[in-house]
């Protein structure tokens, strides 16, 4: 039956990546610039709340282990290297989903989950589109040191600095549509569903379990979708 994949787009559509138009098929959804500003707006008052309380329940064990491998990475650009944007991105996802997550409010916590796909797309953009992987590290490594030194006044301002810097720069530093045009490619149903997005195979797992049952079916009805 085809309600595997209708199920498949449906949880797709939940998560931002598919547009479902009523008698005309499912579009992969394009990143807007609306969309990016609406979700920076969301970020930064969420990851300010959070840190009232994280920045007591973060171990120093634990920050010295991001400290390390973030002065790695700007050591590296330091001496003219080039670290891979794949490698600092989850590194860069890394410190910003823990300082969230050590929160003690857990609707913030659950607002930021149920957007992560979302958040996802556009910080790993910001990282292959800005390249400023030496400034960046330079900034993640102030905020690690504020954070282990538990002032919180301090640790809002670098933070916010932080946010309104890539913000700031990934609005006026990429052409939308150029960027729709080169990194949203039509992708159809096969066994796993990828969709090559600024970059990054990001693949849905949650399709992949019932999509390997539904591929010859896939296949028979020419389902697609379409950038």
């Amino acid at each position: 039956s085809r309600t595997p994949v209708r199920e498949a787009l449906r949880a797709l559509a939940s998560e931002g990546f598919v547009e479902i138009r009523n008698g005309i098929g499912a579009y992969v959804k394009p990143l807007s610039s609306k969309d990016m500003e609406d979700l920076y707006e969301v970020r930064c008052l969420l990851e300010m709340q959070a840190i009232k309380t994280s920045i007591y329940r973060i171990s120093n064990d634990e920050i010295d282990d991001l400290t390390r491998r973030f002065q790695a990475i700007y050591d590296a650009c330091e001496q003219g290297d080039s670290p891979a944007q794949g490698e600092f991105s989850e590194l860069d996802w890394e410190l910003h989903s823990l300082l969230v997550d050590r929160c003690t409010n857990n609707y913030i916590k659950e607002i930021v989950a149920g957007n992560n796909s979302n958040l996802r797309r556009y910080q790993s953009l910001s990282v292959n589109v800005l390249g400023d992987v030496h400034e960046s590290a330079r900034q993640h490594l102030e905020i690690l040191r504020v954070l282990r030194s538990r002032d919180l006044d301090k640790l809002e301002e670098v933070l916010h600095a932080h946010l309104m810097w890539s913000a700031n720069l990934l609005r006026t530093n990429f052409d939308i549509d150029h960027f729709k045009k080169e990194t949203v490619r039509a992708v159809s149903f096969f066994p796993s569903i990828f969709t090559k997005i600024h970059g990054v195979n990001m693949v849905n797992n949650t399709i992949d379990k019932f999509l390997r049952n539904s591929y010859n079916m896939a296949r028979r009805h020419s389902l697609y979708l379409v950038a």
